[in-house]
This record gives C-alpha cells, structure tokens and sequence, in this order.
C-alpha cells in the first residue's frame, strides 16, 4: 500500500495536468461535465490513498 510522506509526497491532479491538455477543467461547463462524471465513477477513479486522505483530513 501507498503511504504518504514528506520524502514521496502523493501529488493528485484532481481538475486535470497541465501536459494533459484535455484534461483540464477551465470553464462552468467543464466543472459542471466534471462533477457529473465524478458522480458515477469516483471509486474507479480516485485511488483509495486519496479517498482517504479526503474523506478522513481536516480541512482548513
């Protein structure tokens, strides 16, 4: 399993790479396209580190 730390820090591009051009999400319509995909398929597509890390993290 992947643990996080200071050393191999875990990096997630959540709202797309830049060297993935297609990947980004820019405009409303894209949020809006990017929430509805998250909707049906985020267990497929977050990994389980950060499903964690986001679900367990406090948030400031």
């Amino acid at each position: 399993m992947f643990r996080i730390h200071p050393i191999h820090p875990l990096v997630y591009h959540l709202h797309g790479y830049i060297d993935i051009p297609q990947s980004i999400v820019l405009t409303e319509n894209d949020y809006l396209d990017f929430l509805i995909f998250m909707k049906k398929n985020w267990q497929r597509l977050l990994p389980t580190v950060v499903r964690t890390v986001l679900s367990t993290a406090a948030w400031m």
